[in-house]
């Protein structure tokens, strides 16, 4: 809920999803089904994303470089590759390739309330 009390705009989102889903599978079955909701959208409000400068780099760098452990490390290879936290925390040393210096990305680590799933 938003400090207004209404859904926020995900879960709006989500709850239509299951509505549509439920009367594609109705209309799948053969079930009358009388309206249309294919168009109906929800309205999301952009978040402005704040992008660290070059100044900010450079001093988040020299602070993961100082001591570099497994944290730091993955601060590191987020801001250098872009790839996301669940992507980060699904890597497997099978997805390194230092020949090629790649990353197999894929898998993604969903992480609720501090815990793995």
């Amino acid at each position: 809920m938003d400090n207004a009390g209404g859904l926020a705009p995900k879960t709006v989102t989500d709850i239509l999803t299951i509505i549509k889903s439920t009367m594609e599978y109705a209309r799948y079955k053969s079930f009358a089904v009388n309206c249309n909701l294919s168009k109906l959208t929800i309205k999301k409000k952009e978040k402005e994303m704040r992008v660290l400068t070059q100044a900010e780099q450079d001093a988040l760098i020299s602070v993961l470089i100082d001591d570099m452990d497994l944290y730091k490390f993955g601060v590191f290879l987020s801001l250098y590759t872009g790839i996301r936290i669940g992507e980060l925390c699904a890597l497997q040393w099978e997805d390194v390739n230092l020949t090629q210096t790649t990353l197999k990305t894929g898998i993604i680590v969903s992480i609720f309330n501090g815990s793995f799933n």
